[in-house]
């Protein structure tokens, strides 16, 4: 990118079809590689990883489309935990 003005119809769709590429293919050092887990570890969502998550959630926020608010999820108890942990499961392996 140059900084000049694309104007022929031509340049400016290859001009997006680069950023679109580089968007969705991105070769940038940026993006962490996931491994995969070894026969060690489980593929599967943990209650104590459920749990991690919930309590690093910032109070205060606003509740997404869900509308489950942060301190909603920070208000549960273990059995709520543990039906919240059966849905990331779910949504996990599907």
């Amino acid at each position: 990118m140059t900084g000049r003005l694309l104007t022929r119809e031509e340049d400016i769709l290859n001009r997006w079809k680069k950023y679109f590429a580089e968007l969705y293919n991105p070769t940038s050092a940026k993006y962490i590689k996931l491994n995969e887990p070894t026969d060690n570890e489980s593929n599967t969502i943990s209650t104590t990883e459920v749990t991690t998550a919930i309590q690093s959630l910032k109070s205060g926020k606003a509740a997404g489309v869900d509308e489950i608010r942060p301190e909603m999820l920070k208000s549960l108890k273990s059995g709520g935990v543990d039906w919240l942990t059966r849905i990331c499961r779910v949504a996990w392996t599907t």
